[in-house]
């Protein structure tokens, strides 16, 4: 889980609205490394490393290259989906503690067996790390470990059972070499499906397939790693063909001039509609029904967001059976002074998504008025109330962790009792089953509340070499 930066109350996706297809204007950045355009070798790119402990680092790029030497306790799929890993079993009490039993089968690239000392070493060291580093949030709800024996650990958790093994997604590095601060990566030690193979400071990092991997075999032999000094450079070496993949969005595409494959991955990140309770007017329950029944829902996500979007376990359902009688509803109870659709002028979905929700109650005779503001109003304006309906965004600070949407002290001062008791059941949840079902339950009661969840963002891959790159992605990047 990469570590995210937000704002006291709420995090409001920005998108960029530039475009900038210069190409590097540095001369030397060729020469840093010998591309391979065989399928043996795959090109990437990352900013200058501090450290090469991923525990220590702060630096989203140099992450993603390090997860594919280090291996997780879990693997998390795109659908959310918890697989083991590292772990053979895990199993969750009622008091918050996770029994891990690891596989005995692990090796460290160098044959030696990683071991639950490994495990509790990789989390004091998180413990240890800077606030800006990218899995300090693990530390935030770990309060205890204990060894068991050589493969098997208690870890127990400060604020949710079952649903903590989404923090488990972190890497585990070995005990022997990084307790002495090892930093040359010629003698580093992982377990994933590449191992360190030479490092030129500053100007490279390659990887080679890791013969002892557990796992399936690396998809290839050799991975040259470019370093360049920030993430513009970034761009223009993926532009160059210097490196062969590269992770964006939807708003940042235009800046990338040829790429041969695309792949769009779900991220943590949820778009919504919040309907302000502070109006009396979504507290009419006959009312409220109507007015998510007539909502646009379906064509903002397929027509708006479209690729932008994927959906999410806590999407609504729709039912647009009855129209006629939704209408007599609202002509009832509509009022008769123009409601306030809030939006970020910055972000061009969400004003076209307010301007078709506007179209829409204008059908059902429901005067709006659409307020495109800035981003500090726009937050201002969210903070101070001052809307009907909003249309925004939410990145959870670490995986799976919607606290602050569904639970009691949301960020939305919105209350709830019926979804707060429900997320309460999905954080107690002691295991796979019982968390299946606490998140059926509480799909149900958003259906009766005030948010509206359109979807989960995505992220965008892009590979510039004729590859099959999925199974990489999913594996490595995409986590």
């Amino acid at each position: 889980m990469r570590k995210e930066f937000f704002f006291a109350l709420i995090i409001f996706i920005l998108t960029g609205c530039t475009n900038n297809n210069n190409p590097v204007q540095n001369n030397d950045l060729e020469q840093k490394v010998e591309t391979d355009v065989s399928i043996d070798t795959l090109n990437l790119s990352m900013n200058v490393p501090k450290t090469f402990n991923p525990l220590k680092n702060e630096d989203v790029t140099v992450d993603e290259i390090l997860r594919l030497v280090f291996e997780p306790i879990v693997k998390i799929k795109s659908d959310n989906c918890v697989e083991n890993n590292l772990a053979q079993e895990i199993t969750f009490d009622e008091d918050c503690t996770a029994n891990i039993k690891l596989n005995n089968n692990i090796l460290w690239a160098n044959g030696d067996n990683l071991t639950a000392d490994d495990i509790i070493f990789s989390i004091e060291q998180i413990k240890t790390s800077s606030e800006n580093s990218i899995y300090k949030y693990v530390s935030d709800d770990v309060v205890s470990c204990k060894k068991n024996s050589a493969y098997d650990l208690d870890i127990k958790f400060k604020n949710g059972a079952y649903i903590s093994i989404f923090l488990l997604d972190f890497p585990i590095i070995p005990k022997k070499y990084f307790a002495n601060e090892t930093e040359n990566a010629s003698v580093l030690m992982g377990s994933g499906a590449y191992k360190f193979s030479a490092y030129s400071q500053m100007k490279n990092l390659v990887l080679e397939k890791n013969d002892k991997y557990f796992a399936q075999p690396a998809e290839f032999k050799n991975i040259n790693v470019t370093i360049v000094p920030d993430n513009e450079t970034n761009i223009d070496a993926f532009n160059q063909k210097i490196s062969n993949i590269i992770q964006t969005d939807l708003e940042e595409i235009g800046k990338f001039q040829k790429y041969t494959n695309k792949i769009l991955y779900p991220t943590d990140e949820l778009e919504f509609i919040f309907l302000n309770p502070t109006n009396n007017l979504f507290n009419i329950k006959p009312l409220h029904d109507s007015l998510i029944n007539i909502l646009p829902i379906e064509e903002i996500r397929n027509q708006i967001y479209s690729d932008n979007l994927s959906q999410s376990i806590f999407d609504i359902v729709i039912d647009q059976t009855n129209l006629e009688h939704a209408k007599q509803i609202i002509d009832e109870y509509k009022p008769d002074y123009k409601l306030k659709i809030l939006v970020d002028s910055q972000n061009s979905q969400r004003v076209k998504a307010a301007s078709l929700i506007k179209k829409t109650l204008s059908d059902y005779g429901i005067d709006s008025i659409i307020e495109k503001k800035n981003f500090d109003e726009y937050k201002s304006a969210f903070q101070n109330k001052n809307f009907d309906i909003f249309i925004g965004g939410f990145v959870p600070g670490k995986k799976f962790d919607y606290e602050n949407i569904f639970g009691e002290e949301n960020i939305l001062g919105y209350k709830n009792q019926d979804m707060t008791e429900k997320w309460m059941h999905v954080k107690l949840a002691k295991n796979k089953v019982e968390f299946d079902k606490a998140i059926e339950n509480l799909q149900s009661s958003l259906n009766d509340s005030q948010i509206i969840i359109l979807g989960r963002k995505n992220t965008i891959f892009l590979a510039n070499k004729n590859i099959q790159f999925e199974n990489f992605i999913s594996n490595f990047f995409a986590r």
